[in-house]
């Protein structure tokens, strides 16, 4: 990967040598000049990111020309990455159109700086893979810039707040079909010195070349195999969702299953022939530590899930693909949370069904406004299943179709015995009501009174009713055959088929920055509501949420090891 690095100017004689230090250990064939002109070469033509790290202003006798102009549109025009650090913002000032390569600019009328050792806290305000392996808070000492003329189209993943006001220190944008990386710290050697600098510019070359990165393979780990898939799943105790992750690894293109882990050498064994898996290990701290995982997949019970998670994003693992429910505590999936920001790793909780073709396809015909606005929504699900093992599907769908609204409370009623199932405790029979902010209403009933499991949502237009076969009634009726067609047939529909579609969101979302609905703090309002219920039925009392009793859990007591399923 080449990369034209332009310094030259005011105050970078003994920072872009680092910078090209940096590159040049990363891996990257770096040009360095001083020479703006030099855009209009050969050198530049070939490059495949530009890295600025000048400050080449008019009032210092800088200006470029029409043809290294020409060649820097030449450069988004052909999808080639643009980083900008610090003084860059300062180039060329004579130039209007400069601000849409940076995305900000010095404003020499009222744009300014502080000390070059000003001692200040950067807040990193969006995960994004440009700050991956930045924590949330990080202290420099550095020049801040502050009243910068900024453009519109800029992402801010990064700024400091002073008495001055908020002032963006990393930010992203798009021209043409370039992506450009913007760092506002760098001033002098001391402060490029800092590892999270240095992060950054590593981070930021790798992003803009990102239709690069879309051609590696990521390394993939799975925790817990599970017994081998039987043909029916009588007894609720053997399916083996690790096979629909394992399946999904091996057909991507872009993933290869690495590791794998399990405490059964059997159903590891077993595991490792079925997708070609080389690795294996009984214990899954081993295979963190060894293997150096880009994802991990973690398909063990509930109750295991935070620890595993946790050990997964300090060992630095990038993604970290968390099987539904998300852990059995509302402290456990608060933490969860809080390590996963803290070590840069990207979480998500997965409830697939949204990438499932009829689901999917109903919330479309909702979003285009064919059945109006939500008026209530109901499901069920029956056979013994229970809340945490099935009906997390229910509440996570009710909150798809309502587009994630908050719940503002939930109450529930059920019948409790004593029963565990995953290494937590389970109802017999539960009814749930939840309110959203917009007063409408989702109700949930579970228990083995109940066969089958399917869900309703009401609208002003018309009602949806999808459990075995899918039931559309609108108000003009002769649309529904239409719009069935349109919607709900349009792509394959399967349980694997959610998967795959999954996976393939997740790969494109970490690469672009963006965000999915299986992110972890989506699946931890999901939890939480989920929590909220149980804990209003054995205590008999309506939940507000956020739930005040962060304490609250339903682990079972005396789990001594697990059993992966």
């Amino acid at each position: 990967m080449k990369v034209f690095l332009l310094g030259g100017g005011m105050m970078v004689t003994e920072t872009t040598p680092l910078v090209q230090q940096y590159l040049s250990e990363a891996g990257y064939e770096v040009y360095s000049t001083e020479v703006a002109e030099d855009m209009a070469t050969e050198h530049f033509v070939t490059s495949d990111i530009l890295v600025m790290n000048s400050c080449q202003w008019t009032g210092s006798g800088h200006s470029l020309s029409d043809i290294s102009r020409a060649a820097l549109e030449k450069h988004t025009q052909a999808g080639k990455g643009i980083v900008v650090l610090h003084c860059s913002i300062g180039n060329w000032d004579d130039w209007p159109e400069y601000i849409r390569y940076t995305g900000g600019v010095w404003n020499w009328e009222r744009s300014k700086h502080g000390p070059a050792d000003q001692n200040f806290t950067v807040e990193v305000t969006r995960r994004h893979p440009l700050v991956e392996g930045i924590p949330d808070q990080f202290s420099v000492s550095d020049e801040m810039y502050y009243d910068l003329d900024m453009a519109e189209g800029n992402t801010i993943l990064a700024s400091t707040s002073q008495e001055t006001g908020s002032h963006p220190m990393i930010w992203y944008r798009r021209i043409q079909q370039s992506d450009v990386a913007a760092i506002m710290l760098g001033h002098d050697a001391e402060s490029c010195f800092n590892p999270y600098y240095k992060q950054f510019i590593l981070n930021a070359c790798s992003w803009v070349t990102r239709g690069e990165r879309r051609r590696m393979t990521y390394k993939v780990g799975i925790i817990g195999c599970g017994r081998p898939q039987a043909g029916v799943n009588a007894n609720k105790e053997g399916f083996s969702v690790a096979y629909n992750h394992g399946r999904a690894f091996t057909e991507n293109p872009n993933t290869v299953i690495a590791a794998i882990s399990d405490i059964s050498e059997e159903n590891a064994q077993v595991f490792a022939e079925e997708y070609n898996v080389t690795s294996t290990y009984s214990d899954y701290k081993l295979m963190l530590k060894r293997e150096k995982l880009d994802i991990v997949s973690i398909c063990t019970w509930p109750n295991l899930h935070k620890e595993m998670t946790i050990e997964a994003a300090r060992a630095g693992v990038k993604m970290i693909l968390c099987e539904k429910p998300m852990a059995v505590g509302v402290d456990e999936i608060d933490e969860m949370i809080q390590e996963c920001q803290m070590h840069g790793a990207r979480l998500y909780v997965n409830h697939q069904r949204r990438y499932e073709g009829t689901f999917s396809g109903v919330k479309q015909m909702i979003d285009d406004g064919h059945l109006g606005a939500v008026l209530r929504m109901e499901a069920w699900v029956g056979d013994g299943w229970d809340l945490m093992s099935w009906g997390t599907h229910w509440v996570d769908m009710h909150r798809y179709f309502m587009n994630d609204m908050e719940v503002k409370w939930v109450l529930a009623q059920g019948i409790f015995s004593g029963k565990q199932r995953y290494g937590h405790e389970v109802e017999d029979h539960l009814m749930i009501q939840m309110q959203y902010e917009n007063g409408v209403l989702g109700h949930i009933h579970l228990g083995s009174h109940l066969e089958g499991a399917g869900v309703i949502v009401n609208c002003e237009k018309g009602t949806v009713r999808i459990g075995e076969q899918v039931t559309l009634i609108v108000n003009d009726e002769c649309r529904s055959e239409e719009l069935k067609k349109q919607y709900l047939f349009r792509r394959p529909s399967g349980y694997y088929e959610g998967f795959a579609e999954m996976l393939g969101e997740i790969l494109t979302a970490y690469e672009e920055g963006a965000l999915t609905g299986l992110e972890g703090v989506n699946g931890h309002k999901t939890t939480e509501i989920i929590m909220a219920a149980y804990y209003s039925a054995k205590f008999r009392t309506m939940v507000h949420l956020p739930m005040k009793d962060r304490d609250f859990t339903i682990r079972a007591e005396r789990i001594a090891s697990y059993v992966s399923h």
